[in-house]
């Protein structure tokens, strides 16, 4: 009777391990969803985040096709990173006050490698400011909103 009961008692741990997991699954799928949600949204504006061209995704061309007086920031932004998503739902938010000599480009924290590398960029919600040649002049972390990142500008 004993061996029974542990036995039923393992199974009822089983039934409920994987449910959680499945539940976890299905959460993840849901970001997969928004993340492609908001690339797709990106490629139909010409990489526009949101409705703004001055929030767009990060492109070598994006960089490149600035002119001398704009304000290149970088942002390196991360799908599964919290503070990354209230930066982000900021800025889209209150693209409108975006300078017109100011770029935001959102970077794949994950997939930019060699990009994280070129800046000495560690953590995910980091932000680097760039010239129209890609040279640094400015890195920092954490900036909780968009009027936080306009005030950390040269």
């Amino acid at each position: 009777m004993k061996r029974r009961t542990i036995f039923l008692i393992l199974i009822v741990i089983f039934i409920a391990l994987g449910t959680a997991l499945l539940a976890v699954a299905n959460i993840d799928d849901k970001q997969n969803t928004q993340d492609v949600k908001v690339i797709n949204e990106a490629a139909s504006n010409n990489g526009a985040v949101g409705s703004s061209a001055a929030y767009r995704a990060y492109s070598p061309e994006a960089v490149a096709s600035a002119s001398a007086q704009d304000k290149i920031v970088l942002f390196f932004h991360a799908s599964w990173c919290p503070t990354c998503h209230v930066l982000d739902k900021d800025i889209t938010d209150n693209s409108d006050k975006i300078p017109a000599n100011v770029r935001i480009l959102k970077a794949d924290f994950d997939n930019e490698t060699e990009l994280k590398k070129k800046y000495g960029v560690r953590l995910q919600h980091t932000l680097v400011q760039v010239d129209k040649n890609g040279q640094k002049i400015a890195l920092w972390s954490q900036s909780p909103s968009l009027s936080d990142v306009l005030n950390e500008l040269q």
